[in-house]
């Protein structure tokens, strides 16, 4: 899931478009969309960004 969530925030192919051995896109989706929303996409950004 997380590999289909940075190719898909990587190159913006629509979701849809995300390959099958990502898991089922709408999974891939609904778990992007919890993690922006509950601020976990930004806490991960701030932890790598020193890196």
């Amino acid at each position: 899931m997380i590999d289909g969530i940075r190719l898909r925030v990587r190159t913006g192919i629509p979701r849809r478009d995300l390959p099958a051995e990502y898991g089922p896109w709408g999974r891939a989706y609904d778990l992007l969309r919890r993690w922006q929303r509950d601020g976990t996409c930004h806490r991960m950004f701030i932890a790598l960004q020193p890196q």
